[in-house]
């Protein structure tokens, strides 16, 4: 009985492992929004500053979730 008990007190991996996170994805599709934002208003497409404005407010918008994430993991 006390050595089921100590066994489930241990981890089984000696390092931690952490849940797959949907931001980095979401981070480098907002980045690849925001290059081609960036290239279209540099060469002064329309809508170009359109697509660079929601290309940075997106990658923002990634940034502050997947931080958020890390600190509710570190504080876990």
């Amino acid at each position: 009985m006390l050595q089921t008990n100590t066994i489930n007190k241990f981890q089984h991996f000696p390092f931690h492992l952490v849940d797959p996170s949907p931001w980095p994805i979401l981070t480098s599709f907002s980045l690849l929004n925001l290059t081609i934002g960036a290239v279209s208003y540099m060469h002064g497409y329309p809508y170009g500053g359109y697509i660079l404005s929601i290309g940075f407010i997106l990658t923002l918008y990634g940034m502050v979730l997947w931080f958020r994430d890390v600190v509710i993991e570190g504080r876990a």
